[in-house]
């Protein structure tokens, strides 16, 4: 099994942005703001004003969704579907129930 370099870092030590969309996504209290996709391979913000209002303060520096979606960018994330009032997110290594996915060459 060969895990990949620019993974290896996320493996030994979580980085703290990922920690907390991973804690995130567990907290039941959330899903009618932000939920996972029935496949468990993408999630979805589905209140962007409330996403903004309660969760981003709680866990993150800013309380602005183009600021987390830059983070999100930076880690690999891609935005699958986007309207004015939810956006969809996905990453190959990021799914519903696993702390993080290896990749096997």
């Amino acid at each position: 099994m060969i895990i990949h370099n620019k993974w290896l870092a996320l493996l030994r030590k979580p980085l703290k942005f990922l920690t907390y969309i991973i804690f995130l996504k567990k907290i039941a209290d959330y899903t009618k703001i932000i939920y996972w996709s029935s496949n468990g391979l993408e999630f979805t913000i589905k209140d962007i004003t409330k996403f903004e209002e309660i969760v981003l303060p709680k866990y993150f520096r800013h309380n602005k969704i183009n600021s987390f979606v830059r983070q999100l960018n930076m880690y690999g994330f891609h935005k699958t579907k986007h309207n004015n009032f939810k956006s969809t997110f996905k990453h190959p290594m990021f799914q519903k129930g696993k702390e993080y996915v290896i990749s096997i060459n």
